[in-house]
């Protein structure tokens, strides 16, 4: 499918429910957001994010993106009866969106009541059902899920699109140096158990050390019953825990290879970024992890929750850095062809126009 972008409608209404302050770093979602209406700025087509944010909604502003900021939004019926929203939403009237892009599904009724009749599309950042089950147009991350989606019953009366996450700039080339010492991994997150933490634990213990010389560095909060547990393994010295880190370019800089040992995850955001910064990536068989990971190109897969598989995918990996070169220059090549801000905006475009929105005619991506 393609599409003439001078024919767009004039502007897409992107809304992100969360609320956070100024100062803390976004997540996953928070950046996800941003991404959006970054890529669909990149092509040509205006956007507006409602959110009760604070954070996304400073991140927004510094970037040239309209925004409406009000903490109704953290309601799924605050905004039908908020004097402020219905004021500035009337000053849109002759202008409607193209469609209206939700990113929590408590919005959905909120999203109709302003905005009657326009599309009203959720992405699926978490793979459940039931707080996306109001919404008949869904907007999935990965062609793997939406197949899953698609052949299911809860799939069967939808309409499904794929629009994987972007990152919010066109990244600098970087610099493959030749590196010596131990092999870093390093993985980043709200830590728990979900992210396969423990599993990458019992990996590090099952690793003989005389065979490679590794170390783990691990970015994110809710580490503290990790590190113990690694204490608890033997294994407390090859890992460092740091915590939250606003300096995530240069977190990944300090690795060789990035490893994202979810049980489940819709994308992986991380695992881009990773990329982006000139690293391969190992990652489980998650539905993100089969849409962005080319085994034998761009990283290595291993089954979830396996320590073992683990354990011998991180010893294979160890003990050849021309691969790990290798891969991460592919990874990069990866990143700039598929998930730069244009590439991404594109394929949200696309999945819209799917869905049904007003784009106008099409031309190939």
């Amino acid at each position: 499918m393609t599409f003439d972008v001078s024919q767009v409608r004039p502007w897409v209404a992107i809304v992100y429910s969360a609320i956070e302050p100024v100062g803390r770093r976004g997540g996953g979602i928070h950046n996800a957001v941003i991404g959006q209406a970054v890529g669909l700025m990149a092509n040509g087509v205006h956007t507006k994010i409602f959110t009760a944010s604070e954070a996304c909604a400073a991140e927004a502003r510094e970037r040239g993106i309209a925004v409406d900021l009000d903490r109704a939004w953290n309601s799924g019926i605050d905004p039908m009866f908020s004097k402020r929203i219905w004021w500035r939403a009337c000053r849109e009237v002759g202008r409607l969106p193209a469609a209206v892009i939700h990113n929590s599904g408590r919005t959905w009724l909120a999203g109709a009541a302003l905005f009657p009749g326009i599309l009203q599309a959720q992405v699926l950042h978490r793979e459940v059902i039931y707080p996306y089950r109001c919404f008949r147009n869904w907007i999935s991350l990965s062609e793997h899920y939406a197949q899953s989606l698609r052949a299911s019953p809860s799939g069967w009366f939808r309409r499904i699109a794929v629009a994987p996450n972007g990152l919010l700039d066109d990244p600098p080339p970087p610099v493959f140096r030749e590196k010596t010492g131990p092999v870093v991994f390093g993985t980043a997150g709200r830590l728990s158990k979900a992210k396969g933490i423990e599993t990458l634990i019992e990996a590090a213990a099952l690793i003989p050390r005389d065979k490679v010389d590794i170390r783990f560095r691990i970015a994110g909060s809710g580490w503290e019953p990790f590190q113990a547990l690694a204490s608890r393994q033997g294994v407390a010295d090859l890992f460092e825990f740091i915590g939250w880190t606003d300096d995530m370019d240069g977190f990944y800089d300090s690795l060789d290879v990035f490893c994202l040992p979810s049980e489940k995850e819709s994308f992986g955001l991380v695992l881009i970024e990773a990329m982006a910064r000139g690293l391969p990536v190992i990652s489980t068989v998650t539905n993100g992890g089969l849409e962005i990971v080319r085994v034998n190109e761009t990283g290595w897969l291993v089954p979830i929750a396996e320590a073992g598989a683990l354990a011998a995918t991180l010893s294979e990996v160890a003990s050849d850095r021309a691969e790990i070169t290798r891969r991460g220059k592919i990874a990069y090549c990866d990143v700039l062809e598929h998930y730069i801000p244009k590439s991404s905006g594109r394929h949200l475009l696309q999945a819209l126009a799917l869905l049904g929105a007003p784009l106008g005619r099409t031309v190939a991506l």
